[in-house]
């Protein structure tokens, strides 16, 4: 069954034999041919449904993509609970990656029984935030929360910080006693390096998109299109996650100064980022944004798991005199990662050829790491191994 999410497709020729990484996506790129002339709350509901993870982040975006257009203000309680929201949906997809994830492809066991915990405590939750924190005003819903809890309970908490850092269930010291710790971070550290190598290529972080580039984004109606112009403007390949928002903490900071390996570096992110939402920080919000009230346009950017989400929309009414969705579009953090000319092309043609089984497998982390969210589809030219997996 093909995913109306799509797939990427990975064709990464060795070294020694030439030629470009060459990246092709299937995933939608023209959802205003979906939505157009929809009304809104048809939009909110099938839009997280369309790109198949992420959805609370997806609902959240277009949500206040469209305040933007009517010239709503949502309640400072609200955007409270979207940012809660958001943040744990990142955590639960960040210690799926740690635990379900990324051990099997380095020989270590799967950690079923700690997911299912995380799963059993944080899904009726995300479900129940999700209900109450969306659209209150078109969907003339209000729920109160009361006193449900906004997070993990501390006991699993300290179980999965010890689960990853060990004793210490934080990860203290510096970046070599992290690699050296007796927790899962120390042996993801150590079973990553035999198949890492020297990072020279430096991505840039995405700055905000301005309501003139969201004008643009509209205008273009392909993402695909927005990001070359947008790459070709600034003179930069663009990367979105974990590492660009980790990128000066101090573990971070050391393994990029003093170890400076690719794999290495973004593991290091990818734990310490774990490990401050596992402690209740939040990603930073970027603030809802309309581009006129005269046109009914809005746009929104919502900092996810895997970088940041772009809605752009512009309304119209319908013949009952209601407002319905004249055009949209919608940018994803894989967008900008996987984009053909950007940063997981770039950082895939440096992988040092040793094997085709290495390069394979050192090509299949890093992608798991940067974290696409449809499935993919690798191959090594020339190599008989090649699979295919999900994000």
């Amino acid at each position: 069954m093909i995913s109306p999410a799509g797939h990427l497709l990975i064709l990464l020729p060795l070294k020694n034999q030439g030629g470009p990484v060459q990246i092709s996506s299937t995933r939608p790129r023209h959802v205003h041919q979906l939505f157009c002339d929809k009304p809104l709350k048809y939009v909110l509901q099938t839009t997280p449904l369309l790109f198949n993870v992420c959805r609370h982040a997806q609902t959240i975006a277009t949500a206040r993509a469209m305040e933007g257009a009517l010239g709503y203000t949502a309640t400072k309680s609200t955007e409270q609970l979207r940012d809660t929201l958001v943040s744990l949906e990142a955590l639960y997809e960040h210690l799926w990656k740690l635990l379900i994830d990324l051990p099997p492809l380095l020989g270590l066991p799967v950690r079923h029984q700690e997911m299912a915990k995380v799963s059993q405590q944080l899904k009726p939750l995300m479900d129940k935030l999700h209900q109450a924190c969306n659209l209150i005003k078109l969907t003339e819903t209000s729920l109160e929360l009361k006193n449900s809890p906004t997070h993990l309970d501390l006991s699993l908490t300290h179980e999965l910080g010890t689960l990853l850092f060990g004793q210490t269930a934080r990860p203290e010291g510096s970046w070599s006693e992290l690699q050296h710790n007796k927790g899962l971070a120390g042996n993801l550290l150590r079973a990553i390096a035999p198949l890492d190598w020297p990072n020279t290529f430096h991505s840039h972080q995405l700055p905000a998109i301005d309501s003139t580039e969201a004008r643009t984004l509209l205008a273009t109606q392909d993402p695909h299109q927005f990001i070359h112009q947008y790459s070709s403007a600034h003179s930069n390949r663009f990367e979105t996650g974990a590492l660009l928002r980790m990128f000066n903490q101090p573990l971070v900071k050391q393994s990029r100064e003093e170890h400076n390996h690719c794999l290495s570096m973004r593991m290091t992110a990818l734990l310490v980022e774990t490990d401050l939402l596992l402690q209740g920080t939040q990603f930073p919000r970027q603030d809802n944004k309309s581009i006129t009230s005269v046109s009914e346009q809005g746009h929104s950017e919502v900092e996810t798991t895997r970088g940041r989400l772009t809605h752009a929309l512009s309304l119209k009414k319908n013949s009952s005199g209601e407002p319905v969705i004249k055009n949209i579009a919608i940018v994803a953090p894989t967008d900008w990662n996987f984009h053909p000319n950007g940063a997981a092309a770039q950082l895939l043609s440096e992988i040092p050829t040793v094997s085709k089984e290495k390069t394979y497998q050192s090509a299949e982390l890093l992608i798991q790491l940067i974290n696409p969210c449809v499935a993919y589809h690798l191959e090594v030219t020339n190599s008989t191994t090649e699979a295919s997996y999900h994000a």
